[in-house]
């Protein structure tokens, strides 16, 4: 396989930090199989729940090699999470590592989940090369409280938002935030000591996807990431990443990847705002879709060179909370308001005929 992964680790003092309240992101792990019929009530059950929070909470679902010849998508590191946890028995679901049934989540326990805080901060970039078949991720981790465990994992998994070719016999025709690769390995990365309050760890690192699509026939015939790959639409992965103790295996805090456009934003200093483009021009060639004028004051101009579905869209400000929201709408040109916002920076979030894109603007009055 072919990545750079680049580790610092520095003792930063950033009095500013301590005493934050810092919003944890929760973590659900979800154990399943497209040949596992429990399972379909499991998604149905939890996935438009989940789906309500796709920019507040992270997912993943690991397919499993069983029951039956089992997922064509299984792979050893999906394997390696199902052996951390000692998971014998699918559907399953881990929420913030604690075991739990499938029916207790619920729109409240994720609220819930959502109203707890961390003594960590989190932020995870990244940018697609869909020709070159990679993705780079940048992330930053600060500590604002000592972690004494001696012992703890990053885990910086790549995921898939939704995928299909997977269909087997358990009734799904389609699985959402599906585990692809673990980064660095299918271990994470150990950090042996104590983490120290105003520890900064970063991280800068490319991975590239091999050769070509394969569709395992079954679990036993496995991808082989040196030579192939199981990416069904290299737009729609992403990364997430959580920290984890070694110890009793809590997780500290997570975070969902915001995907970038160009490299200076990928690359800017932490904690400053995004560079929006300069003109429409190069924003369409960015992104594939126009959107005008920016600044914006009174609406925003979002116009796509045909006839799109747009299944999902947001618009986010930089503390990610949403601000506006449409769902399932057809449309060449749409104008989305934006004279209710505050002026500073926003982002564009949506699914337009199944593939994701986000992008910047600025709201000026």
């Amino acid at each position: 396989m072919k990545y750079t992964f680049t580790l610092l680790a520095a003792l930063l003092i950033v009095s500013s930090g301590f005493g934050q309240v810092i919003p944890k992101v929760p973590v659900y792990e979800i154990f399943t199989s497209s040949t596992c019929p429990p399972c379909k009530p499991a998604s149905e059950h939890l996935i438009p729940i989940l789906e309500n929070y796709d920019e507040e909470v992270i997912v993943i679902s690991y397919h499993m090699n069983w029951p039956g010849n089992g997922d064509p998508y299984f792979t050893q590191e999906a394997g390696s999470r199902r052996n951390y946890y000692g998971v014998n028995g699918i559907p399953n679901v881990w929420t913030n590592a604690t075991n739990v049934n499938y029916t207790s989540v619920t729109s409240a326990s994720v609220e819930s989940d959502l109203n707890e805080t961390a003594d960590m901060q989190m932020d995870v970039r990244y940018m697609i090369d869909s020709v070159g078949q990679s993705i780079r991720i940048r992330a930053r981790i600060e500590a604002f409280a000592d972690y004494t465990d001696g012992a703890h994992k990053v885990f910086l998994p790549i995921l898939e938002h939704l995928t299909t070719k997977n269909k087997e016999t358990n009734g799904e025709n389609e699985f959402h935030y599906v585990f692809k690769k673990m980064l660095p390995d299918l271990q994470g990365e150990i950090i042996i000591g104590a983490l120290d309050a105003g520890d900064v760890i970063e991280y800068d690192t490319t991975y590239v996807f091999n050769g070509n699509y394969r569709l395992p026939f079954n679990s036993n015939d496995q991808i082989d990431h040196e030579i192939e790959h199981s990416v069904e639409e290299f737009t729609d992965i992403y990364p997430v990443m959580f920290m984890q103790s070694l110890v009793d295996k809590a997780i500290y805090q997570g975070a969902i990847g915001i995907e970038e456009l160009t490299v200076e934003n990928l690359e800017r200093e932490w904690g400053t705002d995004r560079i929006p483009p300069l003109t429409i021009a190069e924003h369409n060639a960015a992104s594939g879709f126009g959107l005008y004028p920016n600044p914006a004051d009174a609406g925003l101009n979002l116009v796509f060179p045909a006839d799109s579905y747009v299944s999902q869209l947001s618009i986010v400000d930089m503390t990610g909370r949403q601000v506006f929201g449409l769902n399932n709408e057809r449309f060449t040109q749409k104008t989305l308001p934006t004279q209710h916002l505050e002026e500073g920076f926003y982002m564009v979030q949506m699914t337009v005929d199944g593939e994701r894109f986000s992008s910047t603007f600025v709201v000026a009055h």
